[in-house]
Order: C-alpha cells, then sequence, then structure tokens
C-alpha cells in the first residue's frame, strides 16, 4: 500500500478499482475512479475525494471542511469517516469508468435530478388535475426552488403531507405511474404493533435510478414504526399541525411549473423537525435549512429589530410545544 501511495504521490492523476457498497448508487464495487491533485483550499463540500486512512484508501464524499480538516461520509455508510487532514487526501475525483463507460459524477446528479423532477411534475400535475390537497415538504423541487441550481447529490425520496380524505387518491395515483408500494416495516412484530397509517413510500425505476416518494397523511417528527405515540406527544396537536400545513401553504413557480410548498415558518419548523427525526443525522439536512433561514433572515434584516421569522417560528414552538424537538436542533 505505500508503495501504491507513493506511486500516486508522484502523479497528477491516477486510477483506482472501486470496492465496497459505502457509495452506493453512485460509486459500485469494480468502479474504476479517476482522480487527480487539487490543494485543499479548492476542494468544497460535496465533493469526491480520495484518502488514507491507516492501510486503507478510501473514495468518500467531503460533509464538512473548515481551514484545519475536512470530514467525509459514504453516501450509503451510517458514520462518518472522522476528521481528515490535507495530509491524508489524495484528490478529488472527477470521473468514473462503469462497464466500458466514464462519466462525470456532476453529469449523473444532473441526469437523475432532471429525470426526476420530470416525474415529481407528473405526479404534481395529477394530484391537482383531481383537487387533491397535498404540499410538498421537502425534496428536489425545494432544492431547486431556493438553491437555483441541480443538486450536488442523488435526490431519492420526496415527502408529500396529503390531506386524509385524499390520501386513497394519492396512492391509486402513484399505482397507475407505475409505483410500487415499499415495505417500510422493520420486522413482522413492528407491522403487527402498528395501529394506524402514518406514512407509505412508494418507489420505481427510472433509468436505473430508485426514485421514492412518501405520502405522509401527518407531520411526522418521531419514530413512526409504532403508530400512535400519545405517551410522548399529544395526537390532537399533531392533527392540528397538519392542517395549517395544508391550509397555510403557498405556491411557488419552478422551471415553468407551480409547486405548493410549506410557508416560511412552517417550513423552517419542518425541516427542524425532520432534522430531529434523523437523530441529528446529515448534514447536508442542515445545511438547506440553513440556506433557507439566511435568505429569509437577509430579506428581514433591519439595524433596528431581529428578523420577524425569529418570533414567529418561536411563537409556533410553544404554541405547539415542540420545545423538546426544536430548541436542541
Amino acid at each position: 500500500m505505500q508503495k501504491v501511495i507513493k506511486t500516486i504521490l508522484n502523479q497528477k492523476t491516477f486510477s483506482l478499482k472501486s470496492q465496497g457498497q459505502s457509495m452506493v448508487p453512485l460509486l459500485a464495487s469494480n468502479d474504476v475512479i479517476y482522480f487527480k491533485k487539487v490543494s485543499y483550499p479548492q476542494l468544497k463540500i460535496n465533493d469526491l475525494i480520495v484518502f488514507r486512512k491507516k492501510s486503507k484508501l478510501i473514495s468518500h464524499r467531503v460533509v464538512f471542511k473548515n481551514k484545519n480538516f475536512l470530514i467525509t461520509k459514504g453516501d450509503n455508510s451510517l458514520s462518518s469517516d472522522g476528521k481528515i487532514t490535507p495530509g491524508q487526501i489524495l484528490g478529488k475525483i472527477y470521473q468514473v469508468k462503469r462497464n466500458g463507460q466514464i462519466f462525470n459524477p456532476e453529469s449523473l446528479y444532473l441526469f437523475q435530478s432532471t429525470h426526476y423532477f420530470e416525474e415529481i411534475v407528473k405526479i404534481k400535475n395529477e394530484f391537482d388535475r383531481q383537487n387533491i390537497n397535498y404540499v410538498f415538504l421537502k425534496g428536489l423541487p425545494l432544492h431547486l426552488y431556493f438553491e437555483k441550481t441541480h443538486p450536488k447529490r442523488i435526490y431519492l425520496d420526496c415527502d408529500v403531507l396529503v390531506a386524509p380524505r385524499d390520501f386513497d387518491k394519492a396512492q391509486k395515483i402513484l399505482f397507475q405511474l407505475g409505483y410500487k408500494k415499499a415495505q417500510t416495516e422493520l420486522t413482522p412484530q413492528h407491522e403487527k404493533l402498528k395501529d394506524k397509517q402514518i406514512e407509505n413510500a412508494y418507489y420505481k425505476i427510472i433509468n436505473g435510478f430508485s426514485v421514492v416518494f412518501d405520502l405522509h397523511l401527518e407531520v411526522v417528527f418521531m419514530m413512526t414504526q409504532l403508530g400512535r405515540l400519545e405517551a410522548l406527544y399529544p395526537q390532537k396537536l399533531i392533527d392540528r399541525l397538519t392542517g395549517e400545513f395544508l391550509k397555510t401553504k403557498r405556491q411557488v413557480k419552478i422551471n415553468n411549473e407551480f409547486f405548493w410548498i410549506l410557508n416560511t415558518k412552517y417550513l423552517i419548523l419542518y425541516l427542524a423537525l425532520h432534522f430531529f427525526h434523523h437523530n441529528f443525522g446529515g448534514g447536508f439536512r442542515l445545511a438547506f435549512l440553513d440556506r433557507i433561514i439566511r435568505k429569509v433572515c437577509q430579506s428581514e434584516f433591519t439595524w433596528t429589530s431581529q428578523p420577524k421569522i425569529f418570533k414567529q417560528v418561536q411563537d409556533e414552538i410553544l404554541r405547539y410545544q415542540l420545545q423538546n424537538f426544536l430548541y436542541p436542533v
């Protein structure tokens, strides 16, 4: 291994064969990855890099960076790799070869998000045609609206809140468009313990990529495998918050298509709850929330007062007794 590393350090570009499942679906076993030397200041969050850790060479995504070190994580890994110093970094991945075909990861993101967006538009238009009451909670449409560019990662799921009375119609539309219902229960015992329907996941394979839609009947921010959780949070407040999300939604234009999304205060509230729901995991979730808050605060900031959104979100936290879930976020 030391001989390989020494050889790499003496060249501007190099290639290695990928192994393992930690970067699926972007990288698969036996892919040939090509990487080149770059200076540490040139690296950005979401870049794919090759680095050495102990006696291994690892290809993972940058999820955090400061002046002294960065943190990487495999897209399909549960935990990060810890601190990676500039001296451990061998290079940045700029292309991948799979089954004889070469592609740039950036092009793959654009390819996947383009097809995914087309699929979202189909579903959204059908929901509108059948007068279904729904709102996009998160997913690709929100990224495109707030970031104004295609994502630098694979987007696999999209959360849509649907009014309970329209849920069967919405599910039927997904089935008609070729989606299959995913099995989300962890075990048969979990399936028996669930006493009500809270959300369902539906999937479809498009050009080799799995596209997932999560249909929610209510706002979800705790473990949902066991159904009702009255001992931890009152169901009546969940029902009321769900109704508010649907009643106060707003419409935005994305690539000449109109989408229903949450109003600003509830969008911040939901994304924070979603980060809590995922046990504070996924730096990209926090980065996106930060992006929205900064954008709102920039437009509302004055030298004499705080942005109004702070007070609005705080009022909702108290109104719905969400202190234990949102203040840590």
